[in-house]
């Protein structure tokens, strides 16, 4: 007859409750199966390992789905952590953790507040968990709606400093080019301005050649430079 350490005697216990209790109580098992959270939830470090070793000396079966729903039946729910790895399939090492409120180590008085849940009431708390997942994922959906209004808000600035920057550098540039306009604009008028000299100092030259041949035909060029040189108050050349 199996023993049953800490269990009472006193009121009856599912067959269940009382042969996962006496696994878990057992030394030699701790290698399949073991509390962890301060004896609050059970650990299964390896599923198949679990299935092969230990169920079929308990159950009469390795079937570790069969197992499973056999804790969903008694109210039993997953704990999922962000550091284990869980893998349905079953074709590579997983971890899981199952937890009960009246489930736990130090409190064996609770066990007899566990009862098999009826099919009303499992079908209840399954709607209960599709609605908590519909809102999860619907809260989820807005956190990355929100994320992606956040991106395309933070894209669009960032667009919009690089516009201003360009635009920036095209005003600099702009300003250059009419600072070097209206120099090129000066130098013209200056140039035009000299030019103009030049071409009346030349009119004034020829004028003054003209005038002296007419009223010496016979003057030589070298005449007429002299005595322009000396109209001017130069000095004449030799």
């Amino acid at each position: 007859m199996l023993e049953y350490p800490g269990i009472s005697k006193q009121r009856p216990l599912p067959s269940f409750i009382k042969k996962l209790w006496l696994i878990l109580a057992t030394e030699s098992f701790k290698e399949f199966i073991f509390w962890v959270d301060q004896g609050q939830v059970i650990c299964v470090p390896n599923a198949v390992l679990f299935s092969q070793n230990i169920l079929p000396k308990f159950f009469k079966h390795n079937n570790w789905q069969s197992f499973v729903r056999q804790l969903n039946l008694y109210g039993f729910r997953k704990v999922y952590q962000l550091n284990l790895a869980y893998d349905e399939s079953l074709e590579k090492r997983i971890v899981w953790q199952f937890k009960h409120d009246h489930f736990q180590r130090d409190h064996p008085e609770l066990l007899c507040e566990i009862k098999r849940r009826t099919t009303r009431v499992i079908r209840q708390q399954k709607q209960d968990e599709e609605l908590q997942a519909q809102q999860d994922k619907s809260e989820e959906d807005d956190y990355d709606d929100e994320n992606e209004t956040d991106s395309k808000r933070f894209k669009s600035n960032r667009h919009e400093d690089a516009f201003q920057e360009e635009l920036q550098q095209l005003k600099l540039k702009l300003e250059h080019t009419e600072s070097e306009r209206q120099e090129l604009w000066r130098q013209t008028i200056e140039l035009s301005k000299r030019q103009s000299d030049q071409q009346k100092t030349i009119n004034a030259v020829s004028d003054f050649i003209h005038e002296l041949i007419i009223k010496n035909p016979q003057l030589t060029y070298d005449q007429i430079q002299l005595d322009r040189i000396g109209k001017e108050g130069g000095m004449p050349i030799i």
